[in-house]
């Protein structure tokens, strides 16, 4: 062969090889689950080779480190081996060795298969082949495996040329299943992070300048909103109000600015026009770049919020009920003595006034002093009624009765004080009760009610009725706390009267308070000392200008 000649074919060659490593490339570049069988077939052709394959490395607990081929490609007429369960699971240590000791330094191994060790002649005779060439491929790095050429026509011996070109190839080849290990492990985090956006318990969103850009299937359902209805929308439709918008944004900045992320309560309003209380967590998509954007989380604690909130007033209204039982005590036990000392001035008054020849002057002032120690005693009585030691004289009693035969006194009280309406049950359960006790409540409940009404006048209703009351509903009465579920009878006064703020409704029960300016006295303390003494319960309902219902509950008369 002329030097000319030889030249030419090593020039033909030459672009053979490099037309198929730029085919190699473009099909690894196109991807796709054939990407790499393409590529070794443009590389087989290249290399003029009977056979083009992949091994992938892989660690076993027994064998340790093995082989296995994972693509092929093979000329016409040569047997494919990527079926033969040999090279599935091929130990090096006990087949390959030399070949491990070569590759796993980043060093091709090639040459005659006569001519190679024992061992790895075992394996590649049996396959008919007569030489052969490995490149190793690395990915990330580390040692993946290795490309081998083999020929099973001739022994072939492989050139310097060879080795250079198809190293660029496994080059490649290693690039290309860097990349798509990348992209699947970025759909494996897209995925997750898919699913927990999917079914998260809580909200979920992201905003770019508190624009939302996504939002959740639960968000939706928190804020009743439609997923096109939220995106591209500023946050502020979601906040009742500018002002705890702008509380939000700027607390969560700063927030932000000082730990990374940022929690916070608010108050958000539901496209029906409910309120509700949110748990909103933000952190920036882009660590310390808020301008790419945030995400958050929004959690409903509506009911949490409320739980807190009933929780508190009934702790309120326990230690107000226990103040007031501790007031009784004290305000009993001092009644108690000091109509014991009023017994005494009384007893003496009347011994002194059985004087005749007491002048008159002197009598009248003795009388005096017995008129304002018998109010005195009165004052002592209320008292001892406030704090449930007043000796009761009990009988069963029709509620509905005992207003209709007060009536005349009732409405003699109440003339020019407002119009009465009577809405009286045809027969309430028969409650054990002293009659003048529950008189003295429904004369209190009244005349609190008409100087509620005040100059300009205005309504009374007094109801009676009966109602079953479980342990929840009693637990949200006052005194309810305890008492047994079951059939009650009840007493209601409504007026529309100025009504009381929140600060007077928790202090009306207690002794000589008054909004009055004159006349304190212990009406309403005496109606709590009645109730409690006869084990019933009572509610008050009233709000500022909007008047006032006060309702006493009495358990029924268990039948002997």
């Amino acid at each position: 062969m002329s030097l000319k000649q030889g030249a030419s074919e090593r020039l033909a060659e030459r672009l053979r090889y490099e037309e198929g490593l730029a085919s190699c490339s473009r099909s690894l570049i196109a991807g796709g689950p054939r990407a790499i069988d393409d590529a070794l077939e443009h590389l087989r052709t290249a290399a003029g080779a009977s056979r083009v394959y992949l091994f992938e490395n892989f660690d076993d607990p027994r064998d340790g480190l093995c082989m296995r081929q994972t693509h092929e490609a093979c000329a016409s007429g040569v047997e494919p081996q990527i079926d033969n369960p040999l090279l599935q699971r091929l130990r090096y240590a006990s087949a390959y060795e030399p070949a491990r000791r070569v590759l796993s330094q980043g060093q091709p191994f090639w040459g005659i298969v006569d001519e190679l060790d024992e061992e790895t002649r075992g394996v590649l005779a049996p396959q008919g082949i007569l030489s052969i060439l490995n490149i190793p491929v690395s990915v990330t790095g580390a040692w993946y495996g290795f490309i081998g050429f083999d020929d099973t026509v001739s022994p072939r011996a492989w050139s310097g040329e060879d080795v250079r070109l198809l190293q660029t190839a496994a080059e490649m080849v290693g690039a290309h299943i860097a990349r798509e290990r990348a992209v699947e492990e970025l759909g494996r985090r897209q995925a997750k992070m898919d699913g927990i956006f999917r079914t998260a318990p809580s909200g979920i969103g992201t905003v770019v300048d508190r624009v939302l850009t996504e939002v959740n299937e639960r968000l939706c359902r928190i804020t009743g909103y439609a997923a096109d209805e939220m995106l591209g929308r500023g946050a502020r439709f979601l906040y009742a109000d500018q002002e705890e918008y702008e509380r939000v944004g700027r607390e969560q900045s700063e927030n932000i600015a000082r730990e990374g992320t940022g929690t916070i309560e608010t108050r958000w309003v539901r496209k029906d026009g409910t309120p509700i209380d949110i748990l909103l967590s933000s952190s920036p998509i882009v660590r310390d770049n808020l301008q790419a954007g945030v995400i958050f989380t929004a959690l409903d604690i509506t009911d949490r919020v409320r739980g807190e909130k009933e929780r508190r007033a009934m702790e309120s209204q326990v230690q107000h009920v226990q103040r007031l039982e501790s007031l009784g005590i004290l305000a009993g036990g001092i009644a108690h003595d000091f109509n014991n000392l009023l017994m005494v001035v009384l007893g003496n008054l009347d011994l002194l006034l059985t004087e005749r020849s007491l002048p008159a002057p002197l009598r009248e002032s003795l009388q005096n002093i017995g008129k304002a120690a018998r109010q005195g005693a009165e004052l002592t009585r209320q008292l001892l009624v406030y704090s449930g030691r007043e000796p009761m004289r009990v009988t069963k009693l029709d509620l509905s009765t005992v207003v209709r035969d007060m009536s005349q006194i009732i409405e003699v009280s109440l003339r020019g004080k407002g119009r009465l309406v009577y809405e009286l049950a045809e027969e309430t359960p028969a409650v054990d009760m002293d009659p003048s006790l529950i008189r003295q409540v429904i004369m209190n409940l009244l005349s609190n009610a008409s100087e509620s009404l005040g100059a300009e006048g205005g309504e009374i209703i007094l109801r009676t009725g009966r109602e079953e009351l479980d342990a929840a509903a009693l637990e949200r009465n006052i005194l309810g706390r305890g008492l047994p579920p079951g059939t009650y009878a009840h007493l209601e006064v409504q007026d529309t009267g100025c009504g009381m703020d929140a600060a007077t409704r928790e202090k009306i029960f207690d002794p000589f308070f008054s909004t009055k300016f004159i006349g304190r006295g212990l009406g309403l303390a005496a109606v709590h000392g009645i109730v409690l003494g006869h084990h019933g319960c009572m509610s008050v309902t009233s709000e500022l200008g909007r008047g006032t219902v006060f309702r006493v509950m009495f358990p029924a008369t268990l039948r002997a």
